[in-house]
């Protein structure tokens, strides 16, 4: 015995418009109960959606902030590094200075105690290319 069948013997005695009027009320009732099942699942899967939106949102922060402590340790590097690169510079070109007055008799190398007297020339022009040299190097580096 089908539902429709338990149904109609339960209002057998009711006219056939009452009958008609209660399975077309139990008929929009099954619609209704439909449409509140799906819209259910629907707000489930959208409340799933919000959430993962959510923890994606908050992973993406969480990296973000990461990305930005690291670049601002490698600033700071970079600001450190160059900071020496114009120390290294400025005392490579004031030895350069020294070594240039040391070697052509300035005041500054005979208060040193070095006499260029006592260099013969190929000494004092080794001395020079080598810090010539030097200065190229730092200068190809930086």
């Amino acid at each position: 015995m089908s539902r429709d069948d338990i149904f109609r013997d339960a209002y057998s005695g009711s006219t056939g418009d009452d009958y008609d009027a209660l399975v077309e009320a139990r008929a929009e009732s099954e619609r209704w109960q439909e449409d509140a099942r799906r819209e259910h699942q629907n707000a489930r899967y959208w409340q799933a959606r919000a959430e993962q939106a959510e923890e994606e949102t908050i992973e993406q922060a969480r990296l973000n902030g990461m990305g930005s402590e690291r670049e601002a340790r490698l600033l700071a590097r970079v600001a450190e590094l160059e900071a020496e690169r114009d120390a290294a510079k400025k005392a490579l070109e004031y030895i350069h200075t020294i070594a240039s007055s040391v070697l052509h008799g300035a005041a500054t190398g005979q208060q040193a105690g070095i006499s260029p007297w006592n260099m013969t020339v190929g000494t004092k022009k080794e001395i020079l290319r080598t810090i010539d040299a030097a200065l190229v190097r730092k200068e190809e580096t930086v």
